[in-house]
């Protein structure tokens, strides 16, 4: 199992850019997903691309592997292969529900739900810095 990180974002950005702009770019994503940061640098860079980008899944691209493949022109999977949601998790479980979980007893159900919501349905990128001051109840 391989994890996207900021290793594999400045590698990919590397080759991409090496590559000339009117030669196509095939790539084969499999991973279960990683570092948002990374895997938004590789999607982007491959959205770029003037050429034609296939990104070719073989077994599974989940999460940040499922965003580099909605990147591309053309998406080539196995027929058993699978993308997965874009959605950030802690363990098998949703990490909006655990968030909320994790709330309720501290405040009320709406603000708890509230707070989940913001911080674990995309509002920001997972790596967001959430600094103290905007961490102080309001």
């Amino acid at each position: 199992m391989r994890y996207i990180d900021v290793n594999d974002s400045e590698e990919v950005l590397r080759a991409i850019k090496l590559t000339d702009a009117d030669r196509s770019i095939d790539l084969i994503v499999h991973t279960p997903g990683g570092l948002v940061l990374a895997a938004g640098q590789i999607a982007h860079a491959l959205k770029r691309h003037r050429a034609k980008v296939t990104v070719f899944v073989p077994h599974y691209a989940m999460s940040g592997g499922t965003l580099i493949a909605l990147a591309a022109d053309e998406i080539v999977m196995d027929p058993n292969a699978v993308l997965g949601p874009v959605d950030p998790q802690l363990g098998h479980q949703p990490a909006a529900s655990v968030v909320q979980e994790l709330l309720t007893e501290r405040m009320p159900q709406e603000q708890a739900s509230a707070l989940a919501v913001k911080l674990a349905t995309g509002t920001w990128t997972h790596d967001y810095p959430i600094m103290s001051e905007e961490a102080k109840p309001s």
